[in-house]
């Protein structure tokens, strides 16, 4: 058996066959492009990657562009009783990457999560309005000064919500609570101890707080630039993609996996037993849906048994791809819900 997998972009339906196409059902002469009555003997044809026989393409899957979304948290203190005025309150907010590494968060050996504390007095007003609206300020002046934005506060319409967004796809929040600071009186506790906050606990948390994970998408720009780690830039690399094989900026991309298997004469000297005399390779297809996909489609429609190999993946919903309570079963810590499941291009047409 000899088995292979190709990957390739396509942002236009304009290449070099026979009518200026970069695709299409073509007869065994391959000259002239066939629009109906395609039979198992004809190919589709895709310039610069294979030609492909119609009787041999054994399945086909398809997963649905998604776009990227960033994960938010968000503390609703409409009910929560808030401390009396000159009260110490803490923001604790601990995040963690998933699908990237960024070293000020984990790296590619430890996975552990970043933790923040901003801690204000309440107001005088000591109301929950008063209370989101000092912490959105001193979240953004840490921001402000800090070498990455890692998440964005404000408060929503009623001013009783504080509203956590993360700057990127990747960032997903682990934890976020208030609490009210107290200190425990202890006669053997150095003062400097004390000034160091090693003789202070918190209250209960204030609030509740509701976490919406990111969500990296599919078929997106970025993630096809990270996962294919295709060159963005000039590149004297002489198997550098060319511009046609690039993601353009904006594109939304539609995932087909094809699975193509064509019997092979004997080689000799190889064992065959159960494994059999054929060649399977798969090849992955992402189509530009708003440039190139109604084409794409009108020829594989043409495929006479379409319906038996043509598999929709069913991955369009928001956040289809994220884990669940279900999926945690036995370390929470390495499996944390909410957190996105890790998988390749190839790896989410299931």
């Amino acid at each position: 058996m000899f088995q292979y997998t190709t990957e390739t972009i396509i942002n236009s339906n304009k290449g070099n066959l026979f009518g200026g196409k970069r695709f299409g059902i073509y007869g065994a002469t391959q000259e002239a492009e066939i629009t109906s009555g395609a039979t198992s003997d004809d190919f589709l044809v895709v310039d610069g990657v294979n030609t492909f026989k119609l009787e041999y393409i054994k399945k086909i899957y398809h997963t649905d562009y998604r776009g990227s979304s960033n994960a938010t948290a968000t503390l609703d203190l409409t009910s929560a009783a808030i401390p009396a005025a000159g009260k110490v309150v803490r923001l604790t907010v601990a995040i963690r990457e998933q699908g990237s590494v960024r070293s000020t968060i984990q790296n590619a050996y430890l996975h552990k999560t970043k933790p923040f504390h901003y801690e204000i007095a309440v107001p005088a007003a000591a109301d929950a309005a008063s209370v989101v609206n000092a912490l959105v300020t001193l979240i953004k002046r840490d921001m402000a000064l800090t070498d990455f934005a890692y998440f964005k506060a404000a408060a929503d319409g009623t001013r009783k919500k504080l509203v956590l967004t993360a700057d990127d796809c990747y960032i997903q929040f682990a934890d976020v609570k208030l609490e009210e600071v107290l200190e425990l009186e202890d006669t053997n506790t150095p003062l400097a101890a004390k000034l160091l906050g090693y003789n202070v606990v918190a209250s209960p948390a204030l609030g509740s707080v509701t976490i919406v994970p990111g969500d990296e998408g599919q078929g997106t720009v970025t993630r096809l630039v990270k996962n294919l780690r295709i060159p963005t830039n000039a590149s004297i690399n002489p198997f550098a993609a060319d511009q046609g094989g690039k993601p353009v900026p904006g594109g939304e991309y539609d995932q087909y996996l094809i699975e193509y298997e064509t019997p092979r004469a004997h080689v000799s000297g190889t064992v065959v037993g159960s494994v059999g005399e054929v060649s399977r390779t798969s090849h992955v297809f992402f189509i530009e849906k708003n440039k190139a996909k109604q084409d794409w489609e009108a020829a594989l429609a043409l495929i006479p048994n379409k319906a038996s190999i043509y598999k929709e993946a069913g991955r369009s919903a928001a956040n289809a791809n994220l884990v669940t309570s279900s999926d945690v079963t036995s370390n929470a810590e390495m499996a944390p819900v909410g957190a996105l499941k890790e998988k390749s291009e190839m790896g989410s047409v299931e």
